[in-house]
């Protein structure tokens, strides 16, 4: 669904922007390195194929060696999106003040009040509930059962005053400018739900590849980690609770949440107000047995 998410995704920033008065969303160059020869073979057989044009740059672009580690050669690859999802999410937590739509209190799902007909907690009452926790869906005591597979990642923030790099670089992983000689670096992946949310393995993995990408020297600034909320088949989850149907999920995004978000959040919508079915690959419904 490639095309049609990115369509989607083209038209909703832009309008959020407006909405906000803010500027995140970007069509940013990104290159990305060829490191041996199988990955040459495999840029030269899928550069001719039809589905990869306008999507892998049809000529080999050198990059300054002396920035630069060893390579066989390197692309650019078309169609990228960058959203800034920092400044997003505070512009769109300001607009919810603003707004008087939020209440900032700490949640516990055992003081929630449910029937058929309303959903209280505290001194809030509503008709509907929908969980859209990201990774904390663990906690989650209606939804915590579904396949969700937490994917931990870590990334380094670096400062590298001789790089002058303005373009994303994928090699290993990517590497993208953040400005005033300041970029970061990531991320890795584990499946271990138990690891700690930075290591120092994760770190040496990082700068290792790093090393080997970049020869111009850099500072690391920061280490982060955070979870992913990734499910079992790599697919969104959306939809109500087999018992309790006033009682909602959406989750699931994992690590392409920003280009699926916009399209399926609209679907959802749908769901939501007009009673449209949702897509059987997302739905919550294909991980329900007949009986909870």
């Amino acid at each position: 669904m490639a095309d049609e998410l990115l369509a989607c995704a083209d038209a909703f920033y832009p309008a959020l922007e407006q909405d906000l008065g803010i500027s995140v969303y970007s069509k940013p160059e990104m290159i990305r390195t060829i490191r041996s020869a199988r990955e040459m073979n495999d840029y030269s057989v899928r550069s001719g194929q039809a589905e990869y044009q306008g999507i892998l740059g049809e000529t080999l672009i050198e990059l300054d060696p002396k920035k630069y580690g060893e390579m066989e050669g390197a692309y650019e690859i078309g169609q990228v999106r960058q959203l800034d999802i920092k400044t997003l999410c505070l512009s769109i937590h300001q607009y919810l003040k603003d707004n008087h739509a939020i209440h900032e209190l700490q949640f516990n799902h055992h003081a929630l009040c449910i029937d058929e007909a309303m959903v209280s907690f505290g001194n809030i009452r509503t008709a509907n509930i929908i969980f859209c926790e990201g990774a904390l869906v663990q906690e989650n005591p209606y939804f915590s059962h579904l396949p969700f597979i937490i994917a931990k990642g870590e990334l380094i923030h670096i400062q590298a005053e001789e790089l002058d790099q303005d373009f994303l670089l994928n090699s290993h992983k990517v590497l993208m400018p953040l400005g005033q000689d300041k970029y970061w670096y990531g991320g890795t992946f584990s499946w271990d739900k138990d690891k700690a949310p930075i290591t120092e393995h994760g770190r040496a993995e990082l700068e290792l590849e790093l090393n080997e990408t970049i020869k111009t020297p850099y500072k690391v600034l920061q280490h982060l980690g955070a979870d992913r909320p990734t499910i079992k088949d790599r697919r969104p989850v959306m939809g109500a609770h087999q018992k309790h149907k006033n009682m909602y999920i959406f989750n699931g995004m994992g690590t392409k949440a920003t280009s699926l978000i916009p399209f399926f959040g609209q679907e959802f919508i749908e769901h939501l107000l007009m009673s449209k079915p949702i897509m059987k690959e997302v739905d919550v419904m294909r991980f329900y047995s007949s009986t909870i």
